[in-house]
């Protein structure tokens, strides 16, 4: 009887303990389960962001311990003390073979790049299949690595596009100092960008080289920087790209050399100056230097004010808008013909001291043209004007200063010219006072030529002064 009551007993613990012990069992296996695909899931990310993808379905989960011979392998991945960790990654704690699909179809839809999955408790993977889809957060036992490098490669494009914006400041002081954009980024090194941070300067956050493509015979010169992205090809969609031009360091350098010239040329007021500034530097001694504007083309000169400029970005002394100082063109500076020209026999000189002209120009093309500036040269009397009529309506009115041979007005509002449409331009008046009022100039027999915004230029003469009535 003793020994029944004893079996009896062993029978009772053996029936409470056995099945706690199974349970504790499988759940220290879930939890180990768990942590080692908290493991793989990361391992995955870092693999693909070394690599630009995630292994293949025939690399499986042993590329993130074993080198399957990439150049961009940095592994391995996960940190394994096992004397096999290819089983040891490719298997849970039941022993049993984890399912990777590196492009599973998922519902929801799109949520995961890649999915590694364990049958859980029962053993049997439930929840999908290689090919099939994939329900995620179910309510079977299955274990899930939900995969996505969305996150990822964000972070890793915003620190690209912060480097490449310091490239990009690094490519633009070396233009200002060459003129040109640099082939290599070796050539920004030391100088233009701190050496001590080493190969990795030069790399983004895929461990590949940033791309450089200048096109310096562009006007104004441009500069491409580019990543290829998490994919590693180029326009695979991923691509980051910074654009720069050299509008701006061209200005500067420019702006800097032409305050030096212009301090000279005011200073020496007794030397007279060729028309040809490649000579003409020597004489105001800076034979070193300012030779050649921010962009390396030769300065040019406004002989009647004795101005050094630079034709800008464009290089055009015709679109004076962009022109260094603004507005200002060389008055030896030869136009080109456009497609807005002057009517032959319309310009009229008028106005009590002669000093009212007006002119027709014609749209001679078959596509409609827009202009918001224009500018006036000529070479004869010392005048200024403050108002332009565009068809009787003011169109530019500047004072103080008021606008002298060669400097561009701009209009209050942009004229329009449908094909083969005609206005009539008409100034006035022309004074000889450069700041404001002064009495009217007699333009009568001027050669003047008139350059719009758009590139167009025409020339024309004022003709004789047809009346003796007052000026507006």
């Amino acid at each position: 009887m003793g020994v029944i009551a004893v079996l009896a007993v062993l029978a009772i613990l053996a029936g409470v303990i056995t099945p706690m012990y199974f349970r504790q069992l499988m759940a220290a296996r879930e939890r180990a389960t768990v942590t080692e695909l908290q493991e793989i899931e990361a391992g995955l990310v870092a693999f693909f962001e070394d690599v630009g993808r995630f292994p293949t379905d025939a690399e499986g989960l042993a590329a993130l311990v074993s080198d399957p011979g990439l150049a961009l392998w940095q592994g391995p991945y996960l940190n394994l003390e096992h004397e096999e960790p290819t089983a040891q990654v490719s298997t849970d704690a039941w022993n049993l073979g984890y399912l990777y699909d590196r492009d599973p179809v998922t519902v929801p839809a799109d949520a995961a790049e890649a999915l590694v999955v364990s049958g859980g408790r029962n053993r049997l993977i439930e929840t999908g299949a290689v090919g099939g889809s994939w329900t995620l957060n179910g309510t079977d036992d299955d274990l899930q690595a939900v995969i996505s490098a969305v996150q990822s490669n964000r972070e890793n494009t915003a620190v690209a596009t912060t480097e490449m914006e310091r490239l990009g400041a690094a490519a633009q002081a070396y233009f200002r100092d060459h003129e040109a954009y640099p082939t290599d980024l070796r050539q920004l090194d030391d100088a233009y960008l701190d050496g001590g941070l080493g190969a990795d300067t030069w790399k983004d956050q895929w461990n590949r080289i940033y791309v450089l493509n200048p096109d310096n015979a562009a006007t104004p010169a441009t500069l491409t920087i580019t990543s290829y992205g998490p994919d590693g090809v180029s326009g695979g969609g991923d691509d980051v790209d910074l654009a720069l031009d050299s509008v701006l360091p061209g200005r500067k350098t420019s702006y800097f050399e032409l305050a030096i010239s212009q301090a000279a040329v005011a200073a020496q007021t007794s030397t007279a100056l060729t028309g040809d500034w490649t000579v003409d530097r020597v004489s105001f001694d800076l034979a070193e230097m300012l030779e050649a504007d921010g962009w390396g083309r030769p300065y040019e000169e406004k002989m009647s004010t004795r101005t050094i400029l630079s034709g800008g970005p464009d290089a055009d002394y015709f679109t004076p808008d962009d022109n260094i100082p603004p507005g200002i063109v060389p008055d030896d500076v030869v136009p080109v013909a456009g497609d807005i020209v002057y009517e032959e026999g319309t310009a009229e000189t008028e106005g009590e001291h002669c000093s009212r002209v007006s002119f027709d120009v014609t749209n001679i093309t078959s596509e409609a043209i827009t202009i918001n500036s224009m500018a006036l040269t000529w070479v004869g009397p010392t005048a200024w004007y403050k108002k332009a009529e565009v068809d009787d309506e003011d169109e530019i009115e500047q004072d103080k200063p008021q606008l002298g041979s060669g400097d561009s007005g701009h209009f209050d509002n942009s004229v329009t010219l449908a094909a083969g449409e005609t206005i009539t331009i008409e100034i006035e008046s022309f004074v000889d006072q450069h700041w404001e009022g002064g009495d009217g100039v007699d333009m009568s027999g001027t050669d003047m030529t008139v350059t719009f915004s758009d590139g167009s230029s025409t020339t024309f003469n004022t003709g004789s002064c047809s009346s003796s009535e007052e000026d507006d």
